[in-house]
């Protein structure tokens, strides 16, 4: 019974210090803080798998969870959203004009003819006139999918 008693002792200790060690190595693994740079051309989009090769529709999810996830065209992140509910970590849109990247809460919507999958969404600066607001494309994107716009 006393070696018994020892096993055990010494099996909780290994788990403890397993589990110890896991819980270092993920907190290690942080989620990213920024975008994360794209290979134009040569990544797929998230939702409808064409090459994302035009910056000024770009957009990328970072999921808390790690996964960084670049789509051609605002509307497809927004129908990724919509489609799989993913846990977010950030949201990051290239506006049609400039070359730094606006994250969901500086990022606004105009309307446009010739976005890359038709949904007819570029990203501009938050507050820009007649604009969107992410929530409000969201909610666009989604009655777009139910068939009501």
């Amino acid at each position: 019974m006393h070696k018994w008693v020892r096993f055990c002792l010494a099996t909780l200790l290994v788990l403890a210090a397993t589990a110890t060690v896991g819980m270092l190595v993920l907190r290690a693994q942080a989620l990213p803080n920024g975008v994360r740079p794209v290979v134009w051309d040569k990544e797929s989009c998230g939702e409808c798998g064409m090459a994302v090769s035009e910056p000024r529709f770009a957009a990328q999810l970072q999921t808390r969870d790690g996964q960084v996830i670049n789509f051609d065209d605002p509307g497809c992140l927004f129908i990724y959203l919509l489609r799989r509910d993913p846990p977010v970590h950030a949201v990051y849109f290239h506006p049609c004009e400039g070359d730094e990247w606006l994250d969901g809460e500086r990022v606004g919507f105009a309307a446009t003819r010739a976005s890359p999958m038709g949904y007819g969404l570029m990203a501009v600066p938050h507050g820009t006139p007649g604009s969107l607001s992410f929530a409000e494309a969201l909610e666009k994107m989604r009655r777009r999918e139910r068939g009501g716009d």
